[in-house]
């Protein structure tokens, strides 16, 4: 036995409206999948970043603590700017690759 049209209708529609709320949970479930990778893929790019200026920051650290030495500043600017001390001479000697 046939039901009715309208309750035939009715059940159609019922249909159709669960099949399009689904596959609205499932687009957002997608789409969230995909947000959550990218962020995912971001989080680390920083956590990467992060280490790098930890590294930075502890190499800057042991710079400032040989720049209170006066001894390591002495020697610092002898070498690179050839700065020397009274009745010194400074020469300059080819390196071994010439």
């Amino acid at each position: 036995m046939k039901k009715p049209l309208p309750a035939r209708i009715g059940s159609t529609l019922v249909s159709i409206l669960l099949v399009a709320i689904s596959a609205f949970f499932i687009m957002n479930i997608v789409f969230s999948q995909i947000e959550t990778r990218r962020l995912e893929g971001i989080l680390s790019s920083k956590e990467e970043e992060l280490a790098q200026l930890n590294r930075d920051q502890e190499e800057l650290e042991k710079q400032k603590q040989k720049l209170s030495d006066p001894e390591y500043i002495k020697d610092y600017a002898r070498g690179n700017f050839m700065l020397s001390e009274e009745n010194e001479q400074i020469f300059i000697l080819p390196s071994q690759g010439d």
